[in-house]
């Protein structure tokens, strides 16, 4: 008998103009309050994607500055060399017999950065042309040929590389990651025109990636190219998957390309789960939503109804209550005008 009163109500709502005008006025009320919370909820997920995104392209740039810095040093190493008089032409032709005077020098000058494994200063132009035939080390004094070959046997120079071509010696990085060795060549500034000196280094790259691993997150990879494409630095193994999420930066002074790849899944969880949490939220708050807006209108709709039942109205198919109450007030009103007169008539009489 319950159920049955229940389904008769809730056809009678279904009927009832008035019903469904409260209903309506309580759901437009709540889309306005839905639209302004899914727009807020949208721009807090968008805005926990866009920070991790400033963060990867920020980080992409710092580890660049970090390996930048490692090659500004170099060039301070070799403006401090090339101001040291004892590794000037004329000094090293006469301590050619003592080779320990100049390699203890140059060992003293790399010892407290980790990252050089050696240097050596060779000397391309000069007027001793006995020093063409050498390379100054941290180990000694090396042929000059001897040395150079030995790298183009190990397919760290290229073959066509020479020490006279500007191009090739000038701020220039060669790399063989299978061999873990990185060459960087640093041109010494000299104020004797007749007089070319370069130094290059073998560099460290564990040392080198190990700066760059301690500052990027877990399941990415971080390169650096060169101007003309080939790989400088590698951290993992580069074995690059279509559900990594790539940013670049570029170094508009050495023309070097720096390539930031992370995981999305791993990287982006943050903002999955936000938007996760969000879509269950719309969802939630859609229901809630529409519960309320039929329940007010029931609650806001009630004292109508119980006065359309007290009246008989309510057996009168889809009928507009406050009208039809107010032309029922209107008559009232008007026989009530229509009584007084006539009592006021017959009091005259």
């Amino acid at each position: 008998m319950k159920i049955l009163k229940y389904v008769l109500s809730k056809i009678k709502l279904k009927n009832s103009v008035t019903y469904k005008f409260y209903l309506k006025c309580y759901q437009i009320l709540f889309s306005i309050f839905y639209i302004i919370f899914i727009i807020g909820i949208t721009i807090s997920t968008l805005k926990v994607y866009r920070d991790l995104t400033l963060e990867a392209t920020s980080q992409t740039s710092q580890n660049y500055r970090l390996f930048e810095d490692t090659l500004n040093t170099l060039d301070k190493i070799s403006v401090n060399i090339s101001a040291q008089p004892e590794l000037r032409a004329y000094h090293l032709v006469e301590n050619l017999k003592y080779p320990y005077k100049i390699s203890n020098l140059l060992e003293t000058t790399i010892r407290p950065y980790t990252v050089i494994k050696s240097l050596a200063l060779i000397y391309v132009d000069t007027s001793y042309e006995l020093l063409h035939n050498y390379s100054f080390t941290d180990v000694g004094i090396q042929n000059l040929e001897t040395s150079l070959q030995s790298y183009k046997n190990s397919k760290i120079l290229p073959k066509n590389f020479s020490l006279h071509n500007p191009k090739d010696i000038t701020n220039r990085i060669y790399t063989n990651l299978s061999q873990n060795i990185t060459l960087y060549f640093s041109q010494v500034p000299s104020s004797y025109p007749v007089s070319s000196r370069v130094i290059f280094y073998e560099l460290n790259q564990t040392e080198l990636t190990r700066q760059i691993k301690n500052h990027i997150s877990e399941n990415s990879i971080y390169q650096i190219y060169d101007q003309n494409g080939n790989l400088l630095l590698q951290t993992g193994n580069g074995n690059i998957e279509s559900n990594f999420a790539k940013f670049i930066y570029q170094d508009p002074f050495r023309g070097n390309t720096a390539v930031y790849q992370i995981e999305q899944s791993y990287y982006y969880s943050p903002f999955y789960n936000q938007l996760y949490f969000s879509l269950f939220a719309a969802i939630l708050t859609a229901i809630i939503l529409l519960y309320l807006s039929y329940t007010l209108a029931r609650i806001t709709y009630r004292p109508l109804a119980q006065l359309s039942y007290s009246l008989s109205l309510d057996t009168i198919s889809g009928i507009n209550e406050i009208q039809l109450l107010e032309g029922i007030f209107n008559d009232l009103k008007s026989e009530n005008d229509k009584i007084s007169i006539q009592m006021e008539n017959q009091l005259r009489v």
